[in-house]
């Protein structure tokens, strides 16, 4: 698979969250094609995350509602959608360790292990666990 220099330009907590993104999406998501992803992102972030997986629709975080019946919706299209989080990442040399899920009714969250082999990968991934809010 080609490197994507979009993702390898980002700092190390975007090379992480990009990799837990897309753990979230390959592993437990796979999303269909009209399901808006939402994702909490900077500038280039959001731009590696839609070049590494261009066949999803990706939107920030900002533009996710939830109704009173817990969907999450796009606020301008309705298009229905799951919100992506990484709460939190701690790095220590070269390993690091996060907390991410998502949230699509219920949150699903996950707690992450990585290594930093020229790129950050995930060794381990403990979870899910639910939480019913």
């Amino acid at each position: 698979m080609p490197v994507n220099t979009q993702v390898v330009s980002l700092n190390e907590e975007g090379q992480i969250k990009i990799a837990i993104y897309g753990y979230l999406i390959e592993t437990e998501l796979k999303p269909s094609r009209d399901t808006v992803l939402f994702v909490s992102a900077s500038d280039s972030e959001y731009r590696a995350i839609k070049s590494k997986f261009p066949s999803c629709i990706f939107s920030l975080a900002e533009r996710a509602e939830i109704t009173k019946d817990r969907k999450v919706l796009d606020k301008v299209s309705k298009h229905p959608g799951i919100i992506l989080e990484v709460k939190w990442i701690k790095i220590d040399g070269e390993k690091a360790k996060a907390h991410a899920g998502y949230f699509s009714g219920a949150g699903i969250t996950f707690d992450f292990e990585l290594r930093r082999i020229k790129m950050w990968g995930i060794e381990k991934v403990i979870g899910p666990t639910v939480a019913d809010y």
